[in-house]
């Protein structure tokens, strides 16, 4: 997992949101490696374990959603939020934990079928901010 991408990623939406003004009950607050993501009271983080630690995470939870999956889906849903009540169409669709039909869950996921999941996401974000800016 790279810590450095997903920064950046929560970067990229957070001067979205702060260039439109976006109110929701969902924050981003982009440091960097150890970026976060806040539903309500919950937060969740946007970056994982190193490799190691991350992979023998996903054997032992066997399936359950870690917090950085709980943060992937939070971010998720924010984005699919804001395309919605800006009403902009994306190239890849949201639905859930989806984007585009390919899971971002890693607890359930292959590295290929994440990281395709993950092009998506910054495929979307890069058409939002074309559209807007």
């Amino acid at each position: 997992v790279s810590t450095q991408s997903t920064g950046h990623v929560a970067r990229l939406f957070d001067c979205i949101i702060a260039k439109t003004a976006f109110k929701s009950k969902y924050e981003i607050f982009p440091r960097g490696m150890r970026s976060t993501i806040k539903d309500g009271p919950q937060e969740y983080p946007l970056w994982g374990a190193e490799e190691f630690q991350f992979r023998l995470s996903r054997v032992l939870w066997m399936g359950s959603s870690s917090s950085f999956d709980l943060g992937q889906e939070t971010f998720l849903s924010f984005l699919n939020l804001f395309q919605e009540q800006k009403s902009l169409s994306l190239p890849y669709p949201i639905e859930g934990n989806k984007v585009g039909g390919m899971c971002i869950l890693t607890s359930v996921n292959t590295d290929e079928n994440w990281t395709i999941a993950l092009k998506y996401l910054l495929k979307n974000l890069f058409v939002i901010y074309r559209k807007l800016f």
